[in-house]
């Protein structure tokens, strides 16, 4: 740890992704030395967590600080930065679709700290196995970066903007999208008052089919097998609601076009 050139972290934020990363450099022996939010409150019940002092405005960041983390929204960004003294340390984002650019007019000393996963404060992670993309504007931020990363992930990666952004867009193919499929089918059983837990096993081996295999490989389902007596079975079920049927024929279709059914 004494070897670490970034021994000390401010950051910019309360969220999810503020709330893991603050825990996981905190629990690695990573002095967190600020934290900044808007609404103080939430700064305060982070900042309880890892040890940390409250900041009231962007003006308080410590100088000692080595690394200043922006863990607030793309859209946000830009004003944060504008926001930052003069005298600021390297500076991180940790978006996945904004480019590392975002902070050339801000700061001296940039770059991005991009973990891929879902985030939510209440749930425990292994940190060890998030990748984290990182990406800076010189050899010597990126080594800084790439370091720090390393005690708290075993898949660091050295990414560009452009592949950085299609990793957050396959994710949220793979996650978000998927997740929201998930609304749907709970929605659908709620209604006939089934329990959601009849497809756990299924979700389960679904996941570890995609974890061990290509995915093309594995596509199975009415739409798949070009069925399509299943298929208008389940439109009529729909008929009463006109967007999911909409998702479900748009979907069919192209698992279709997809593998020339």
């Amino acid at each position: 740890m004494n070897k670490l050139e970034i021994k000390s972290i401010a950051i910019c934020g309360s969220g999810n992704v503020a709330t893991h990363l603050a825990q996981a450099f905190y629990t690695k022996g990573i002095a967190i030395k600020g934290i900044y939010n808007r609404t103080y409150k939430n700064a305060v019940a982070l900042a309880d967590k890892v040890d940390a002092r409250v900041l009231e405005s962007l003006d308080d960041l410590p100088e000692d600080i080595d690394l200043l983390i922006l863990a607030v929204p793309d859209i946000a960004i830009k004003d944060v930065a504008r926001q930052l003294p003069a005298k600021k340390p390297l500076t991180v984002h940790v978006s996945g679709s904004t480019p590392i650019d975002a902070l050339e007019a801000f700061c001296e000393d940039y770059g991005v700290m991009y973990p891929l996963q879902t985030f939510t404060k209440e749930r425990t992670l292994d940190y060890s196995k998030i990748p984290v993309c990182v990406e800076a504007n010189n050899q010597d931020n990126t080594h800084k970066l790439k370091e720090l990363s390393e005690t708290i992930s075993n898949d660091v990666r050295l990414t560009t903007s452009r592949e950085r952004l299609v990793i957050h867009l396959s994710a949220v193919y793979a996650s978000n999208f998927v997740n929201y499929m998930n609304v749907i089918a709970t929605d659908l059983l709620t209604r006939e008052d089934i329990s959601r837990d009849i497809l756990f096993p299924l979700i389960r081996e679904t996941m570890n089919k995609l974890m061990d295999n290509n995915p093309a490989d594995v596509q199975t389902g009415p739409a798949f097998r070009g069925d399509h007596g299943t298929l208008q079975k389940h439109i009529e079920v729909l008929s009463t609601d006109i967007e999911n049927q909409k998702i479900y024929r748009i979907l069919s279709e192209e698992i279709q076009k997809y593998f020339k059914h």
